[in-house]
């Protein structure tokens, strides 16, 4: 992905390099056509010519009179400096005696050539020019030769600026939106996790604004779990320092009373009785802290088997019978005839049921029915228990699986647990590879476990 990524916006500039660099070039042809077009003046091309053929003078003036040397000049310098120059060696009279080998001429008008030199015709971009050059002994050497507009290479600078101005325009917007996304990454970097990206374009900047938007989400949304969990762990220490507080207080105190002030044999037994079941609540608070944490930072190996869902529910059920007739509660039990055999842990299964049971007995309705029923849909195996009662809002139906959340908020030492017996369920249910939800309707809670 990182190297798509780059490669993308590498592939970006080269393309805005190269149409930039095409837009310079035909810039600079097309004002190079159009001045060198609607130019009459050939004085540097002719200045030119005139300096390719000084040299060509001077060379046959030190081999003159000899043909053989100036015949071999003649043909040497036929092509000089990129431009191709005909050299004829005539007298007075214009009759050429050393020529370009394969040129017909035989006389030429040297009237005629010698004013041509200041007064010569135009033929599109190109003029046959002729220069004549006298020797000492009163011949002439004629210079010939096509002469081309030259490009005005001084308009080069035209094509550098068209460039740049290109280029600037084809990546101003996305060299901006880079340095758009570099002050983004410092100002998320001071923690500031609700800035959010501007969105523009499509294309890999846009992609990465919109990772960075996404990046920044997730970490919001981290922050905010980790400080409602921070809430809640401070709640938990605090109802629990409460909730450890008030049956050790009583111990405390039965067991003072038991030392210092009993009057009878049915007082102390009905001490003990009492010592007996703080001590056990006590208990129930410290396995519950033990047990979620064992779950959540622990590796936990599930020790499973082949059991039956029907019947390990339905031992549950008989389990808590006697707590949901305290409660003035009754629990009704639905399971198909079929057995339904699953592979689970079973006594961390128990856990979580017993957990769930327990929950809705203590909230249903008084007096009240628990409704508890099996059934598969498609490849899962559903559990459902079923109480009436306070519903509860879909706020709260999002956070009733969370650690240390309750919904009762009026609670207390008798009516309140340790706010993690939902949590311990889910951490089971989904090691398991399961799910656990709740669905509410006007009149109760419906908590269902699907493996």
């Amino acid at each position: 992905m990182k190297s798509k990524f780059v490669f993308g916006i590498r592939a970006k500039f080269i393309a805005a390099f190269l149409i930039s660099l095409l837009a310079g070039l035909i810039a600079f042809m097309t004002i190079n056509g159009i001045i060198r077009n609607n130019r009459t003046d050939y004085s540097p091309e002719i200045e030119g010519f005139k300096r390719a053929c000084r040299p060509i003078v001077e060379e046959i003036t030190a081999n003159y009179p000899n043909q053989e040397k100036l015949q071999k000049i003649i043909n040497d310098n036929f092509t000089r400096n990129n431009a191709q120059i005909e050299t004829f060696i005539a007298d007075k009279n214009g009759i050429v005696f050393l020529k370009p080998y394969q040129n017909p001429l035989t006389k030429l008008d040297l009237d005629l050539i010698k004013r041509g030199q200041d007064n010569y015709e135009y033929q599109g971009n190109r003029i046959r020019y002729s220069k004549v050059e006298s020797l000492p002994d009163g011949n002439q050497v004629v210079f010939s030769g096509t002469i081309i507009k030259e490009d005005v290479n001084r308009l080069g600078f035209i094509g550098i600026i068209v460039f740049i101005i290109t280029f600037f325009l084809l990546t101003y917007s996305r060299v901006n939106y880079i340095k758009v996304l570099a002050n983004s990454l410092v100002e998320i970097s001071k923690g500031n996790l609700s800035y959010k990206v501007k969105i523009k374009g499509k294309d890999e900047l846009t992609l990465l604004a919109e990772n960075i938007n996404l990046m920044t989400g997730e970490l919001n949304t981290r922050k905010q779990k980790e400080a409602q969990a921070e809430k809640m762990k401070t709640e938990l220490i605090v109802n629990m320092s409460h909730d450890l507080r008030t049956p050790l207080t009583s111990i405390m105190g039965y067991t003072q009373l038991l030392k210092e002030k009993y009057t009878g044999e049915d007082e102390i037994k009905d001490y003990i009785r009492i010592i007996d079941e703080k001590a056990q609540r006590l208990g129930l608070m410290i396995q519950d802290l033990f047990e979620y944490t064992a779950l959540t930072n622990c590796d936990v190996s599930l020790q499973k088997a082949q059991v039956s869902m029907n019947e390990l529910v339905r031992q549950v059920v008989e389990g808590l019978m006697p707590v949901a007739s305290l409660n003035d509660t009754s629990i009704a039990y639905g399971a198909p005839d079929q057995e339904i055999l699953v592979q689970v842990d079973a006594e961390k299964l128990v856990r979580v049921f017993e957990n769930i049971l327990n929950n809705a007995i203590k909230y249903s309705e008084k007096p009240g029915n628990v409704d508890v029923s099996i059934f598969c849909d498609r490849d899962r195996t559903i559990v459902s228990i079923y109480n009436k009662g306070r519903t509860l809002s879909q706020e709260e139906q999002d956070m009733v699986f969370e650690r240390f959340y309750r919904t009762d908020e009026a609670r207390n030492s008798e009516t309140g647990g340790t706010g993690i017996g939902l949590s311990i369920a889910k951490s089971i249910v989904e090691l398991h590879g399961g799910e656990i939800w709740v669905e509410c309707d006007p009149e109760g809670i419906c908590f269902k476990v699907a493996l």
